[in-house]
């Protein structure tokens, strides 16, 4: 209840150490589902600016078997935004594990609002320029991102072109 409390009235980084402390302490019994708490948990660290967390937390929770099918779909997707908002561009490492979950958030909801940002994210780290070009053409609300979409396009073509005059193409 203290961690809800802290969450409702924007207390972040309060609800994140007491949801901490109550998944700590918690006694899991047969068809209690913590599910909905799990997921506030992760929330309320990708409010307190605690990505890596808040991922770590919405990503294990999105692979639970039997999870109902709307904190499944919200679980993938904070997964997903929790790793984009990190600053920088992270390592290689750091931008594999976010082109993974874009796209697992591309592929479980297509449709869903973000996932045109999605099929961006996967079009700029991929280095498959057929499956970037194939994401990039299929970007739902192009006005929304067209700029971004146009810079990528142009960018692969320039890479491919300069990977082709390395190879002697």
């Amino acid at each position: 209840a203290a961690a809800e409390y802290a969450f409702e009235y924007g207390h972040f980084f309060d609800a994140v150490q007491k949801f901490k402390r109550f998944f700590a302490g918690v006694q899991l019994t047969p068809g209690l589902d913590l599910s909905r708490y799990r997921y506030r948990h992760a929330l309320a660290n990708y409010k307190a600016k605690l990505y890596d967390d808040g991922a770590r937390i919405a990503s294990r929770l999105a692979q639970r078997s039997g999870l109902d099918p709307e904190i499944k779909k919200a679980a993938t997707k904070l997964a997903y935004a929790a790793l984009s908002s990190r600053p920088g561009g992270g390592s290689r490492g750091d931008q594999r594990t976010l082109q993974d979950a874009a796209q697992r958030f591309v592929s479980a909801y297509p449709n869903a609002p973000g996932a045109d940002g999605a099929r961006l994210t996967i079009a700029q780290l991929t280095k498959d320029s057929q499956k970037a070009f194939y994401m990039l053409d299929n970007v739902k609300k192009p006005q929304k991102i067209k700029g971004n979409v146009e810079q990528t396009k142009f960018y692969l073509m320039a890479r491919d072109f300069s990977n082709a005059l390395r190879k002697g193409d």
